[in-house]
């Protein structure tokens, strides 16, 4: 499955050894697509710089090139 990489960002999380994967996607097309092909995980519509995880609870975030395509005075907030 091709996914437009500058918009997509999965998150994982690790507590007690169990992982929860989490994807996010800015197109709401494609998180239409993610639901049906990977059931099992949680998928949102949402913009890696305002991700809906509170501060910190992440162990993980895995962009895919994502951050490439922000504009560098736009990264820094992605980072934070």
């Amino acid at each position: 499955m091709q996914r437009e990489s500058h918009r997509h960002a999965e998150v994982h999380e690790v507590r007690a050894g169990v992982w929860r994967r989490a994807e996010v996607d800015l197109s709401p097309g494609m998180v239409v697509v993610a639901r049906r092909e990977y059931p099992d995980f949680a998928n949102e519509v949402a913009d890696l710089r305002e991700l809906p995880f509170a501060d910190a609870s992440p162990a993980g975030v895995v962009c895919w090139f994502s951050l490439i395509y922000l504009a560098p005075n736009a990264r820094v907030r992605a980072f934070a």
